[in-house]
């Protein structure tokens, strides 16, 4: 697992008028720092891996009482 880092350079003007965008700018990019970004490797899934997981994620919706809208018709399993 890769953690990536962004890097900010922030122009900040020294002059009064300036003062609210200069305090703006700061304080995004310390929330901006504060975020936290992984990479995944995507996985390539057979036809029939997809299908399957369709198929859980559908039981998993049933079971609790939400309905997303997912028909698996044709399944034999």
């Amino acid at each position: 697992m890769v953690i990536w880092q962004p890097t900010f350079i922030i122009n900040c003007s020294p002059a009064a008028y300036n003062e609210v965008e200069a305090l703006s700018t700061s304080r995004f990019s310390i929330h901006a720092m504060s975020i936290k970004i992984t990479v995944q490797v995507d996985q390539e899934l057979s036809p029939l891996e997809l299908k399957g997981l369709l198929i859980q994620t559908a039981c998993e919706y049933e079971t609790s009482g939400i309905h997303p809208g997912i028909l698996v018709v044709g399944w034999t399993g």
